[in-house]
């Protein structure tokens, strides 16, 4: 299958984790994958104030794409990355859309009204001009069809995976140079997500100062340069915020954890809950959006938007010497329900359907 790839999000995180993978297990497959970078890589910075040639690469997406598809012989193109389909193509279009945050969260996410109008457009494009969408979760499927209503049937879910990096570490002289390389010389409940408004980190922390300051720090692992004020104002709180940690650095602060707290209140999927129990630390998370999707019975749940309850259900886990081993039990096997080569493997059979 000749198959081009729109690589312009490899960058990113999570869409580049998604990207690369797909596209290391296409061809390991012996198909034939061509990557789409039109020299103006996509970033997360405002368009109108980082891009003097923001109009020039959508005339190129929106008119010379088609070109690029005749050049290479392509017989199907996937965009990866919720955005970026071709109106005129001459062969089939797959989408993912992982999530609509900056619809549902529009003031969070969409600084002006010239933002608002290009996210919908660019969106429904997608959803429309594209003969099939992929999306991550049963709840991501269920936004799509809520707020854009989309037609059920032209919509799969294919669901994403964890770095297999990620796991139980036995090697103690390697957790014992992290724990000092990071100062984490007191038990600890862990969280990953920064000061992003969606996380819920404000959150947690109110219920951290109120119950568990006394018995165990905080370590809030994010990434990003506005991370530094909420530093800022909890020094001295037990509190440590700690950014640009290398990937095996973030397994061992995952193993030494006492619980993995994630307090999100939407995300289209919430890898870090699997990355979590693939580490054997018990996980204690929102019992909203994909979460129990993704968790299933192999964690605890709370209200996000409770605090009392939030409390109760760490505390359950930190106290409860026996439902931390099945937690864990019950994590290591959940795991295993997630692979990158499932998710290659289901989304080349929805090329095939696409193709038919």
């Amino acid at each position: 299958m000749r198959i081009g790839l729109d690589n312009r999000a490899i960058k990113f995180s999570g869409i580049g984790v998604y990207t690369r993978n797909l596209n290391e297990r296409f061809v390991e497959t012996g198909n034939y994958v061509s990557l789409y970078n039109d020299g103006l890589v996509v970033s997360r910075e405002r368009f109108f104030k980082k891009y003097i040639n923001f109009l020039k690469r959508i005339l190129k997406e929106q008119l010379g794409m088609d070109m690029w598809f005749k050049k290479n012989s392509l017989e199907l193109y996937h965009v990866p990355k919720n955005t970026g389909v071709p109106f005129f193509h001459s062969v089939p279009v797959v989408v993912t859309i992982h999530d609509i945050i900056p619809h549902v969260f529009p003031d969070k996410y969409l600084s002006n009204i010239l933002e608002r109008i290009w996210y919908e457009l660019a969106i429904r494009v997608s959803i429309h001009r594209s003969d099939k969408i992929l999306t991550i979760s049963n709840f991501s499927k269920e936004e799509l069809i809520r707020y854009y209503d989309v037609d059920s049937s032209k919509i799969e879910i294919v669901s994403l995976a964890y770095n297999e990096a990620f796991r139980k570490i036995e090697d103690t002289s390697m957790l014992n140079d992290v724990k000092e390389m990071y100062c984490l010389n007191k038990k600890y409940i862990l969280a990953i997500g920064g000061s992003e408004y969606r996380k819920n980190i404000q959150r947690l922390i109110n219920v951290y100062l109120k119950n568990f300051r006394d018995d165990y720090e905080l370590i809030v692992v994010g990434g990003k340069w506005r991370d530094i004020d909420l530093a800022k104002k909890y020094q001295g709180e037990n509190i440590k915020f700690i950014t640009g940690v290398p990937e095996e650095d973030l397994i061992a602060v995952y193993n030494m954890a006492d619980v993995f707290v994630f307090p999100s209140f939407y995300e289209g999927f919430g890898i870090p809950v699997l990355e979590g129990m693939a580490c054997g630390v018990p996980v204690v998370t929102s019992n909203v959006s994909s979460m129990p999707e993704v968790g299933g019975d192999a964690a605890i749940y709370f209200n996000p938007y409770d605090e009392k309850d939030m409390a109760e259900k760490i505390r359950q886990v930190l106290d409860d010497t026996q439902l931390r081993k099945e937690m864990i039990s019950k994590g290591l096997e959940k795991v295993k329900e997630y692979s990158w080569d499932k998710c290659a493997k289901e989304t080349l059979k929805v090329y095939e359907e696409v193709l038919k």
